[in-house]
């Protein structure tokens, strides 16, 4: 390979600069743009107070402070005479969503946040909560086509398994979010996985299984997990009881008939015997799904990592088989649809298949033959950009929460650029935003 010379090195960000001088007023934003992705060619003072405005928007607050932090606006506050944005709906009752909500945002009560959503939505909506100071979801036509699935399904059959794909950046995750919000306030009880692939990644203690030779436990991973899935159900926890009876060590064991509350506090104050725990847990729900007076839902987040290839190491510093992973083993097996009362949403992402193409978004692509076969039959759901009505509405959203400060952004060129920028891809419209 040729090396370029080092005059010619230099000269290209001054080419380049002189060239973005040049451009039309209507390129303002993609410059602007521009200069604050280039911080790293500053002086050392300039570079020292762009670095102290960006640590005024950063947030290092964990997500429970970011749900903490949330106190939006009650649609019962707003007086008769307010006018209502036209981007707003008061309705937030996921269930009473229809298509008249489409392309509107409805705002998440402070107290679902805490009990339906101690974890799940994505990292960058949490930040987005403590910025805006309220929790808002847009009504998208995806989560409105499985919520009406979920309405009309036959519980007693064998589960159905919706299966949501699409480009990278779409909204799957928001959209699962949305139907597991619905299932929550009819009262399911929710199983929800926020992310799989996380199983499987930045595992600070990794530890060999004392139940079966062989696997590995994760067992901050099953803690954690444990933790946000009793304060999610706890009041339907309640009435439940263990059918069987589980042996953890020489001292401890659980014996039948016991709470499932009792269980579950064992293994978050054993944290040795915590993915033990979520198997025997895993393995007394769907026992019971059928008995149960609510339904089940099964939200997996990613779930096309149960089927991938992990970056684990075993202490040999070989790999570890991801059938050996004892969390993802045993979440494996509600992915079959031999239990009833209940249903299954999942999403297939990229980040959830390691060493495959970047592209790919199929289902078929993503969870590869083994998974694809596993899960055949199942209901795709397809996310896509946002249309255009969307796209509007979430530009107005973010020019009322002052989100856009760049003055041109308000004028229609400015618009224009950024969904030329963007090509309404929900996500990279939000990061792009984040610059103006």
């Amino acid at each position: 390979m040729q090396r370029v010379p080092t005059t010619a090195k230099m000269a290209a960000p001054r080419a380049y600069t002189a060239t973005l001088s040049r451009l039309p007023a209507g390129m303002a934003l993609f410059k602007s743009l521009h200069v604050r992705l280039r911080a790293d060619q500053l002086s050392p003072l300039s570079r020292l107070l762009h670095a102290g405005a960006r640590a005024c928007c950063a947030s290092a607050a964990p997500e429970a402070e970011f749900t903490a932090a949330v106190t939006p606006q009650d649609p019962r506050d707003i007086t008769a005479n307010e006018p209502r944005a036209i981007f707003r709906t008061a309705q937030a009752d996921p269930a009473l969503h229809s298509e008249s909500h489409a392309g509107r945002f409805y705002t998440i009560s402070p107290s679902d946040l805490a009990t339906v959503f101690p974890h799940g939505l994505p990292r960058r909506f949490y930040q987005q909560m403590r910025t805006f100071q309220e929790a808002s979801l847009m009504v998208r036509p995806p989560a409105l086509e499985l919520i009406a699935l979920l309405k009309g399904s036959d519980l007693s059959l064998p589960v159905v398994r919706y299966v949501i794909y699409g480009k990278k950046g779409t909204g799957k995750s928001m959209t699962l979010c949305h139907a597991v919000h619905y299932c929550a306030s009819q009262g399911w009880m929710v199983l929800h996985v926020p992310d799989a692939h996380q199983w499987l990644k930045d595992v600070r203690q990794l530890m060999p299984s004392a139940f079966r030779p062989g696997r590995v436990d994760t067992p901050m991973q099953a803690v954690s997990w444990l933790g946000h899935f009793r304060t999610t159900n706890e009041r339907l926890l309640k009435q439940m009881t263990t059918r069987s009876s589980y042996s953890w060590s020489k001292r401890e064991s659980t014996e039948q008939g016991r709470p499932l509350l009792e269980m579950i506090e064992l293994g978050l104050l054993r944290p040795k015997v915590a993915s033990d725990v979520v198997g025997a847990l895993f393995k007394e729900l769907k026992q019971q799904s059928a008995a149960m007076a609510q339904p089940l839902l099964v939200a997996v987040d990613s779930v096309n990592a149960l089927w991938g290839r992990t970056s684990l190491r075993n202490e040999d510093r070989s790999i570890v088989n991801v059938e050996d992973v004892t969390l993802l083993r045993n979440l494996k097996k509600f992915v079959l649809n031999d239990w009833s009362n209940g249903a299954m949403v999942s999403t297939v992402t990229q980040t959830g298949s390691l060493y495959t193409n970047r592209l790919s978004y199929f289902p078929q692509e993503l969870l590869g033959k083994d998974g694809f076969d596993l899960l055949d039959p199942f209901v795709p759901v397809q996310v896509n950009d946002y249309s255009e009505l969307e796209f509007e509405s979430c530009y107005q959203y973010y020019l009322e929460r002052k989100w856009l400060q760049h003055e041109k952004s308000r004028t229609e060129e400015g618009r224009q650029e950024l969904i030329f920028l963007s090509n309404r891809n929900p996500s990279l419209f939000e990061r792009i935003s984040t610059f103006l």
